[in-house]
C-alpha cells in the first residue's frame, strides 16, 4: 500500500481519538450540592423565621418543617414529599419542570407564595443553577466529568493500539516491533 492510504488510516484514527476527547469534553459541568447549592440554601432559605425548623409561637414549625441547614438539607429535599402542598415531590431528580421547589422558586401559579418569602426572588442565574442541579440528577456530590479515557476504556485503547499497528503492519507489510 502506498504512503498516501498509511496517512488516511493515521489520520482516521487520530479523528476517532479526538471525537472520543471532544466528546467527553463537551458535557455540562457537573454541580455539586455542597459547594454550589448548599450556600443558595443557606443565604436565602435557612434564615430565621424560614426553613430552620424552629418552633412557632402557634406550635407549627417555620418553613413547613423544612430544614435547609447545611448537613440536613439533601435529605429534606430528596425522595420527601411537601407537607404544605398535597404531597408534591419537593425535588425530582432529572426534571427541574416537576420539581416543587423550582415552581416555588419562580413564584408558579397554585403552588403557594414565591420563596424566597419576604426576601427578593432569587435571581434568575441561581434558579437556573438550581434547575441545573436538578436535571443533572439532583446528586449529593458532583460526579467526576468522564475524560477520553473513561469514554474509552484502557482495554479499548489496548485493541485500538493493537488493531491499528495490525492495520499499518498490512498496509507496509512491515514489522513495526
Amino acid at each position: 500500500m502506498s504512503n498516501k492510504n498509511a496517512t488516511r488510516w493515521v489520520l482516521l484514527l487520530g479523528g476517532s481519538l479526538a471525537g472520543w476527547t471532544q466528546m467527553a469534553a463537551a458535557q455540562d459541568p457537573a454541580i455539586d450540592y455542597e459547594t454550589q447549592i448548599q450556600p443558595i440554601l443557606t443565604a436565602s432559605c435557612a434564615v430565621s423565621g424560614c426553613h430552620t425548623g424552629e418552633t412557632l409561637a402557634f406550635g407549627g414549625f417555620s418553613g413547613a418543617g423544612l430544614i435547609l441547614f447545611a448537613g440536613q438539607s439533601f435529605e429534606q429535599l430528596l425522595g420527601v414529599a411537601s407537607t404544605f402542598d398535597k404531597g408534591r415531590p419537593l425535588v425530582v431528580p432529572g426534571n427541574s419542570g416537576e420539581s416543587l421547589l423550582v415552581q416555588k422558586l419562580r413564584g408558579a401559579e397554585n403552588v403557594g407564595p414565591q420563596m424566597p418569602v419576604g426576601g427578593d426572588p432569587l435571581p434568575p442565574d441561581t434558579i437556573q443553577l438550581i434547575m441545573d442541579w436538578i436535571d443533572q440528577g439532583a446528586l449529593s456530590e458532583a460526579p467526576q466529568a468522564p475524560t477520553a479515557v473513561d469514554v474509552l476504556s484502557w482495554g479499548g485503547i489496548k485493541r485500538l493500539t493493537r488493531d491499528s499497528v495490525q492495520v499499518i503492519r498490512r498496509i507496509f507489510r512491515v514489522s513495526l516491533e
